[in-house]
């Protein structure tokens, strides 16, 4: 792959990606029950909306640790782990953007950003995508969307795959020595 955006904008590219994946929810989902009525979620890094039928009881923002423990002893509580998990990994991204932010130069110069940000994006968001197939999988049967997990991932692979040098080095890495 070739490069797509220069070196010197790696880091802000890694900061917007990053900004951007903490806005999107990881996992969207709708179900419907009999119990309960319908079941919508929206769940961030940071936490979750619920919406749940008729209930105002259960419905509201829960943070990360309250979703967890209000699925302990239930078939998904393994992917609301792997949840918080991927929450603790994509939280060192956010720190990266941050210090993106306040010191992009100094922490260039200290660290690859593409593979790092990028490693920390993928690493998140496979996380996410699986935590959302186990949910899906073993929860309330319904449609689950693992829009942010997906973006990590893509976000994730375009930093890493992205190339140094410039035009001429990226399409001929090796030119002939002149004759």
């Amino acid at each position: 792959m070739s490069r797509w955006v220069n070196h010197e904008y790696e880091g802000t590219i890694a900061f917007l990606f990053i900004a951007i994946s903490t806005l999107i929810p990881w996992n969207i989902s709708t179900a419907a029950t009999n119990i309960a009525g319908q079941v919508t979620t929206g769940q961030w890094w940071f936490g979750q909306l619920l919406q749940v039928g008729g209930s105002s009881e259960l419905s509201g923002f829960y943070h990360l640790v309250q979703a967890i423990q209000l699925q302990e002893g239930t078939a998904v509580y393994p992917g609301y782990v792997l949840w918080g998990i991927s929450s603790v990994i994509f939280a060192a991204a956010i720190g990266l953007a941050f210090a993106l932010f306040v010191r992009e130069e100094a922490v260039v110069e200290r660290m690859p950003v593409r593979y790092v940000a990028g490693g920390l994006l993928i690493a998140s968001g496979i996380g996410f995508v699986a935590a959302s197939i186990w949910i899906s999988t073993r929860g309330i049967p319904g449609t689950y969307v693992p829009v942010g997990g997906a973006f990590q991932v893509l976000f994730g692979l375009l930093l890493a795959t992205n190339r140094y040098g410039t035009d001429a080095e990226v399409v001929n890495p090796n030119p002939e020595p002149d004759a």
